[in-house]
């Protein structure tokens, strides 16, 4: 269960134990997001630098430093975010220097899904320009929120540093309490005061000896007189009247509670299991040696035992510094606590077989609304294009008419890339059809209004590209070049606008769920198929850069193809069914 109010989120753990998380706000995010930037530049620099030199060999060296420099941008640009938050467990660099955590719902770790969802909806919050419409969406949301944390599920919050546990200072001086003040204090109901008023007294009292001279008399005379009008007894001395309404107010509670003597004994008996937690915590973050078995079912069992100190704490009232002191403790484990699994390789070859084709049938309604939209205005554009030549150029990319001859004519298939060729090839196909893929994905968030966009917009260029090529009578060595990794491409960017129509359309349609859990619902489903998206696309980019330009004979290209595509279908339609 969770609530929130101004910048904390309360959360009830399965143990039904109450704590809080800080949310990071919306200055400390642009200042995080501003330095992760900043490396992003730094780093694209250096290898900008590294590229430049390798260029400076010439040949073969020179192509592949190019394939270095759009991999390297692309894997920056996408990837930076990804692989730090699942790597350091929801921080990148300039979170980690502000101290701050992505973490789901709930106080709970990310999960490769999340983190992919969340990421890759950067594309809509940085709409129309500059991340506008995110810090919109951050500034009217109580939690600070982006889209892509809203879709995905998660938060950001503060990850605040260790608190030590403060000894009490006024323990000795209050046993010297004057006992006829404490017994009218007694009569005249000292116990009906509240627990913060007895803690802000407290706080004061403590922390005298940093105040100046003037301001501690005068803070201490007034609290005395709201104090004593308030019980309706005479001021003998400000200080010593706040000592004794504290002594009387916690030997009130010693009658039911325990009282100072317990709350002392209660940290005594405790601290050497919160400091071992603590211990933990810190080498599960990686600062030391790892957890073994037996120390992470201790962990297990520490965590639950201060998660109960942490429930008899607020029952019994006792002091602000220790309920803050291991509300933090809790919070910082709990997330570790109920983190998710790891994913071992192995476990790959399951998500392959079994989840990801089910989680694409599942989506089957999406998945044939997203092939229309990408096949239908390919049908159209094709058949306006044939019938008036003269749209050619409006469909077809600039300068894509002008080289078709070049690319497709009689030098077609005559000749071998090199390494160097193939590789730069390779990633440019990667880094573009990823970009489509995700723009195709992102942009879904919209009632999936902008999947919709991105399919028809590539199925009319498509059609349109297929029908002026027919024009030159080159259709023949085109379908060749397409059929190796067309089948797997398209399917990919089906998919893509399939996982973001999902998205979008559970905010219209969210069934029995509310709106919010639809859509973390439908992201869930949606960053598994992402995930699958990504790998297709890096298998079709290899195909169009490697095989469909190669010597191979125009009818086995073809064959190719068809045994490509018929395995696409049969893949998702068929495997991991029980």
């Amino acid at each position: 269960m969770v609530s929130e109010h101004e910048a904390v989120i309360t959360i009830e753990t399965p143990e039904h134990v109450v704590f809080e998380y800080e949310l990071a706000g919306l200055g400390s995010r642009i200042f995080a997001a501003l330095i992760d930037l900043l490396l992003v530049v730094i780093i694209g620099f250096l290898l900008l630098m590294g590229a430049a030199i390798l260029s400076l060999a010439g040949g073969e060296m020179q192509k592949l430093s190019m394939a270095v420099v759009i991999i390297s941008v692309f894997l920056l640009l996408w990837g930076y975010p990804i692989f730090f938050e699942l790597w350091w467990k929801g921080q990148t660099p300039g979170k980690k220097i502000f101290r701050m955590r992505v973490i789901r719902d709930g106080g709970y770790t990310l999960t490769p899904s999340a983190v992919i969802v969340r990421n890759l909806l950067r594309v809509a919050d940085f709409l129309p320009l500059g991340y506008a419409l995110g810090l919109i969406v951050m500034m009217v949301s109580r939690k600070y929120k982006r889209i892509g944390d809203f879709v995905a599920g998660t938060l950001v919050i503060r990850d605040r540093p260790r608190v030590i546990v403060p000894e009490r200072v006024e323990t000795k001086r209050l046993l010297l309490a004057d006992e006829d003040v404490v017994a009218e204090l007694r009569r005249a109901g000292v116990h009906r005061l509240e627990p913060d008023e007895i803690h802000r007294i407290e706080e004061l009292l403590r922390r005298r000896d940093e105040l100046a001279f003037e301001a501690r008399m005068r803070l201490i005379g007034e609290l005395a007189r709201q104090m004593a009008e308030r019980l309706g007894v005479r001021v003998r001395g400000a200080y010593r009247l706040l000592q004794n309404i504290v002594y009387a107010y916690r030997e009130s509670e010693r009658a039911t509670m325990g009282g100072y003597a317990a709350e002392a004994l209660f940290v005594k008996r405790s601290r050497a299991d919160w400091m071992r937690l603590e211990t933990y915590a810190a080498r599960l973050e990686g600062a030391g040696k790892a957890l073994s078995g037996p120390e992470l079912f201790t962990f297990i069992s520490l965590y639950r035992k201060v998660a109960g100190d942490l429930a008899r704490a607020r029952t019994l009232q006792m002091r602000n510094d220790l309920v803050d002191y291991l509300n933090q403790l809790v919070g910082k484990v709990h997330f570790r606590v109920y983190a998710t699994r790891p994913y071992p390789v192995r476990k790959l070859a399951e998500f392959y077989a079994r989840i990801l084709p089910a989680t694409v049938r599942r989506m089957w309604r999406y998945v044939l609304a997203s092939a229309a939209l990408l096949l239908v205005p390919a049908v159209a554009s094709f058949v306006a294009v044939a019938e008036n030549p003269q749209l050619g150029s409006s469909f077809a990319p600039p300068g894509y008419v002008e080289h078709i001859d070049e690319m497709f004519g009689s030098s077609f298939g005559k000749s071998n890339r090199s390494a160097g060729e193939g590789t730069v090839y390779t990633t440019f196909y990667i880094s573009n059809n990823v970009q489509v893929s995700f723009l195709a994905f992102a942009l879904g968030i919209f009632l999936g209004a902008g999947s919709a966009f991105i399919l028809v917009k590539n199925g009319m260029i498509l059609g349109g590209v297929a029908a002026v090529i027919q024009q030159y009578g080159l259709s023949y060595n085109f379908w060749s070049f397409v059929s190796p990794h067309g089948g797997i491409e398209m399917g990919a960017i089906v998919l893509a606008g399939a996982a973001g129509m999902r998205i979008g359309l559970s905010l219209l349609n969210p069934g029995m769920l509310t709106r919010k859990a639809a859509l973390v619902t439908a992201a869930r489903d949606a960053g598994l198929v992402m995930f699958g998206v990504i790998t297709m696309l890096v298998i079709a980019a290899f195909l169009e850069a490697w095989v469909s330009p190669s010597v191979l004979p125009n009818p086995l290209k073809l064959a190719l193809g068809g045994v490509n595509l018929l395995g696409v279908f049969a893949y998702f339609i068929f495997a991991g069914r029980r």
